[in-house]
């Protein structure tokens, strides 16, 4: 049972309290994942001392967690971004981020975010929208999708940007190239440019946010300018910016 629950991402602190007083016992029990294991006979008093013990232990490590160089304050709902600037989050965006960095190794299904994060009648859809929501809040890195899988903590910290400044002689068009190192934005990166909200009809669009819809219209405007999507792997992904030379 300790097995599934730490492989499902709980990190409640367990004891186990038992007869088996065998050292292979003792190392089987504390080898599945239990933070403790006191055998009997015991003495209340002592029992509850490791309680105590647990509790202050795991509130002590609940009360941040690092994700990458970003530090998730779970308690108040804030993540601090390299810099220390705070980014509120939802009390859902909160929980999913805990239990994704609780385990980290962990690829968690949408199923599995959907009973652990969510209340009844969320459907899978929510999973992906509020992975959205924090990759917007955040950074694209933060949470790893894994092909066929669900998704997992990810890697800022080790996420590169380059940029690159070219020149397209046939157009007279100055091109800007910006490349990150991530994980890549899957089949469908349209949706890069899509706001967060719902159109009259109240059709719902789970993109990035404004930034990018607002460089786009902006380029767009300029002499017929663009801002595209040029290619996208697991290795990353790559962004196109064209302007005309006046």
């Amino acid at each position: 049972m300790i097995r599934t629950l730490r492989g499902s991402g709980v990190t409640t602190p367990a004891l186990m309290l038992t007869a088996l007083a065998q050292v292979d016992d003792i190392v089987e029990g504390l080898d599945c994942g239990v933070n403790d294991y006191l055998t009997k006979p015991f003495h209340f008093i002592e029992l509850q001392a490791r309680l105590c013990a647990l509790l202050r232990g795991f509130n002590a490590q609940t009360a941040s967690v690092m994700v990458g160089d970003w530090l998730l304050k779970p308690h108040s709902g804030i993540i601090e971004d390299p810099d220390g600037s705070a980014v509120s989050l939802t009390d859902a965006e909160t929980r999913l981020l805990s239990v994704l960095a609780a385990a980290p190794d962990h690829v968690f299904s949408r199923e599995e975010l959907l009973s652990q994060v969510f209340s009844d009648g969320s459907d899978m859809g929510t999973v992906d929208a509020y992975v959205s929501y924090l990759r917007g809040k955040t950074t694209r890195t933060i949470i790893e999708t894994v092909r066929g899988r669900g998704y997992r903590i990810g890697s800022p910290e080790g996420a590169t940007v380059a940029v690159s400044l070219g020149y397209a002689r046939h157009r007279k068009w100055a091109q800007i190239r910006v490349s990150d190192h991530g994980p890549g934005i899957g089949g469908d990166p349209e949706r890069l440019f899509r706001r967060f909200a719902r159109d009259d009809d109240g059709t719902a669009h789970q993109g990035y946010g404004l930034g990018l819809a607002l460089a786009r219209d902006v380029a767009n405007r300029y002499g017929g300018g663009s801002v595209a999507v040029e290619s996208s792997s697991p290795s990353g992904t790559t962004m196109l910016l064209s302007f005309p030379l006046a």
